[in-house]
């Protein structure tokens, strides 16, 4: 596999948040949504690729392949620690049949087990639980028009299946129903709350989406399911992160009835409570353009930063970075353009460490690129006490160069 590193040495912008210090590139062609994982002594466990070139490569920080492994199948979905080995989904399959599985890999890329799921037609995440517990968030195999028909959940004890469930909203076999999946789950503590689409019908072959979170316990028992969105709305959830006792989720949104409409998506963003109930919710992006979200994370300091894609099957799209405050205002936001056509970005492709550097995979139709970013560099009571840092966070008010910010941000002094 071969390497390539560029280094951007530029200077700290005032209000900048996202500060680039380096991108990795990997020749992994075709990687529909790469994932990644950071072991303790920094490496990266990497899955990517598609039909034959699918593969988990383990990456130091600074670019050297240590392991690389080829999996069968069609693409690798996710990938997650558990102890000192990895467990990857993974879709197999093409032209309408499809069979997924998850693999569990030891700290050299050797394979201990592949075991299939039931029915599964989607794989898209694995919640790591206690006791090698692994819960698989995707769907049932395609039916009609193609897709996933029914959400599935699955959850594995090691490599046994203990329980797999199937759901859906609107059910049946029939192109204007829509598909519907499961597309990632946290554990809350008293169960695992998942978040997908529901397909609602329409005129069109695949219908129109609602995003919904639906809450299970551990024996696979369904609790409850809270429906976000609106019949003439398209609203679809694509990852959700717990953010202190309460649920924070991001997707896509189209404000039209129509189904399948030219009308471009915005970036969602819905706050909930651990019941689901909606506390708030943001659309951010340009009226003329599509933009969607695939990721979200809470950092240290109680801001939320999101990765989507802008044009999205476009030659043109580019990688959209955005942070926004515990209320979902918008701070900050970087563009990424990659050197080659379909920008993509997954729902794992956000990490961040102790130091405040923050990592991003995304790929376009040659490569993986993994971004670094230094976000803050000091602690943040120091920075708000102490004048003396280069990068300080405001807190309630930062007198900087005669000026007083009352505004979050990263303010540079000189």
């Amino acid at each position: 596999m071969r390497l390539l590193v560029f280094f951007l040495l530029s200077p700290i912008l005032v209000f900048s948040q996202f500060n680039l210090v380096e991108t990795l590139s990997f020749d992994v062609s075709q990687s529909y949504e790469p994932s990644f994982v950071q072991t303790d002594n920094d490496d990266f466990i990497v899955t990517g690729g598609r039909y034959s070139g699918s593969r988990v490569f383990k990456t130091t920080e600074s670019g050297e392949i240590i392991f690389e492994t080829f999996l069968s199948g069609f693409y690798p979905t996710s990938v997650k620690q558990s102890g000192e080995n990895f467990i990857i989904t993974k879709r197999v399959g093409t032209g309408g049949t499809y069979t997924t599985a998850i693999v569990e890999i030891d700290n050299s890329g050797n394979i201990v087990f592949e075991s299939s799921i039931p029915d599964g037609g989607a794989a898209d995440d694995v919640l790591v639980l206690e006791n090698n517990k692994y819960f698989v968030s995707g769907g049932t195999q395609p039916c009609g028009c193609g897709g996933s028909w029914d959400a599935r959940a699955t959850l594995f004890s090691s490599s046994v299946v203990e329980w797999s469930n199937s759901f859906c909203v609107n059910c049946g076999c029939s192109c204007n129903v829509g598909d519907e999946i499961h597309r990632e789950s946290i554990d809350v503590g008293n169960g695992i709350i998942v978040c997908g689409r529901a397909g609602t019908g329409g005129s069109h072959s695949y219908g129109q989406d609602d995003g919904y979170l639906i809450k299970y316990d551990y024996a696979g028992n369904h609790l409850w399911t809270q429906i976000h969105g609106d019949n003439d709305k398209y609203t679809s959830y694509m990852s959700i992160e717990k953010s202190d006792n309460n649920i924070i989720g991001v997707g896509r949104y189209i404000d039209d009835e129509v189904v399948m409409t030219e009308e471009p998506a915005d970036i969602w963003v819905v706050k909930s409570d651990l019941n689901g109930n909606i506390i708030w919710e943001k659309n951010i992006g340009d009226d003329d353009i599509p933009e969607v979200a695939y990721d979200i994370m809470l950092t240290d300091y109680g801001t939320y930063i999101i990765s989507g894609v802008i044009n999205e099957y476009n030659d043109a799209s580019k990688i959209w970075l955005i942070e926004l405050d515990s209320e979902g205002y918008l701070l900050h936001d970087t563009i990424i353009e990659t050197s080659y056509s379909h920008a993509r970005i997954g729902h794992q492709s956000l990490l961040m460490n102790e130091d405040n550097e923050l990592f991003v995979i995304y790929s376009d139709d040659n490569n993986i690129y993994i971004s670094k970013f230094q976000m803050y560099s000091e602690d943040l009571e120091q920075a708000c006490s102490d004048t003396s840092y280069t990068l300080a966070l405001a807190c309630e008010s930062y007198d900087w160069n005669g000026e007083t910010y009352s505004e979050s941000g990263n303010y540079t002094k000189t």
